[in-house]
């Protein structure tokens, strides 16, 4: 639950410190830094600074840690754009 919140907040405030100290704390209370490591197949010192405060973790990285959490990404578009826009793109 921590996790879908802190997601929603991250798309409404693009807070990327509140977002990764959420992901620390969680990984902790779920086994540590280093069952997450064991469980994505990133090393333990790789997540340790990705989810850091002064973390800029891969989007490989993100990607696994959500997904060892048991969540996905996914993209939408900003707006609604219009056929003539859509087929531009």
């Amino acid at each position: 639950y921590a996790v879908k919140l802190a997601l929603e907040e991250f798309e409404k405030d693009n807070d990327v410190d509140a977002l990764l100290d959420t992901l620390r704390l969680v990984a902790q209370a779920q086994g540590g830094i280093a069952s997450l490591a064991r469980k994505t197949s990133v090393s333990r010192q790789a997540l340790h600074q990705a989810l850091s405060p002064q973390g800029n973790p891969r989007l490989r990285t993100f990607q696994s840690v959500l997904g060892s959490l048991g969540f996905q990404m996914s993209f939408k578009p900003l707006h609604r754009s219009t056929r003539k826009t859509a087929a531009l793109a």
